[in-house]
């Protein structure tokens, strides 16, 4: 049976959610930070003999799909997906195999995680982007992922709750390099928005932000993880401390 989730089964489903931190990252930190009553998040579980069987989480408008046993509702997926008119599914690549639904594009990516402190960049140039300098970090994401989506108003959010921040190299009145975390939460956090504007790139200013988001949180004891599809941007993960540990997939609808 499906239903949506409340506050009162909130110990239950992160029991069931914390046997995967890393691959529940997502869904974990958007619980810690939104909880169960917002207008742009909404979580539902379906149990089977009352335990739980899969996960279904909506944010904003995008699906994050969890379950071990690989069983999931494609049919309540494409309810969600009219419902709240979703435009990325996404989850651990054995789960959105699954996934039986039209969709324009579909990204597989490693999942890697860093564990140890990096010493070795130089970090000075990178600070953090305060609440006046979120729309410069939207319109560098917009020109570094060619996309017309608008991201503003989830990087106000994150920073107002304090869900996620975004280091970055400020020059010429511009945010040239960045790399953003998101659903920060007891012990783990999601690194997202890594990017460079094309004139300014080839000047290792990703690897310096990449390095302070990173060692920050592990300062802060957060495990910071991410993922990626295109080697060269692998081997500078790898180079930094980051260690493969999974796939995650996206479907583009």
């Amino acid at each position: 049976m499906i239903k949506k989730c409340t506050d009162k089964e909130s110990k239950k489903l992160l029991s069931y959610l914390y046997q995967n931190k890393e691959g529940n990252l997502f869904i974990i930190g958007d619980i810690y930070n939104f909880g169960f009553n917002t207008d742009f998040q909404h979580i539902f579980i379906d149990e089977i003999d009352n335990d739980i069987n899969s996960v279904y989480l909506v944010y904003r408008d995008s699906l994050v799909i969890s379950s071990y046993s690989e069983n999931i509702d494609n049919a309540f997926i494409k309810k969600l997906i009219k419902q709240y008119d979703i435009k990325i599914v996404n989850g651990l690549k054995n789960i959105i195999d699954k996934v039986v639904i039209k969709y324009k594009k579909r990204e597989d990516c490693f999942f890697a995680k860093m564990e140890n402190i990096n010493k070795m960049v130089d970090t000075d140039l990178v600070s953090y982007a305060n609440y006046e300098q979120l729309p410069l970090i939207a319109n560098t994401r917009k020109q570094v992922f060619e996309s017309s989506r608008d991201e503003l108003d989830s990087l106000q959010t994150d920073f107002i709750k304090k869900s996620g921040r975004t280091a970055a190299i400020f020059l010429d009145s511009l945010a040239v390099s960045m790399a953003s975390s998101t659903a920060e939460c007891d012990g783990l956090a999601m690194i997202v928005g890594v990017g460079t504007l094309p004139e300014y790139r080839n000047k290792g200013y990703a690897s310096m932000c990449i390095t302070k988001l990173s060692n920050d949180l592990l300062i802060e004891q957060k495990i910071p993880c991410l993922f990626y599809n295109n080697p060269s941007a692998g081997r500078i993960y790898k180079n930094l401390g980051y260690q493969d540990i999974g796939f995650w997939s996206m479907l583009r609808l």
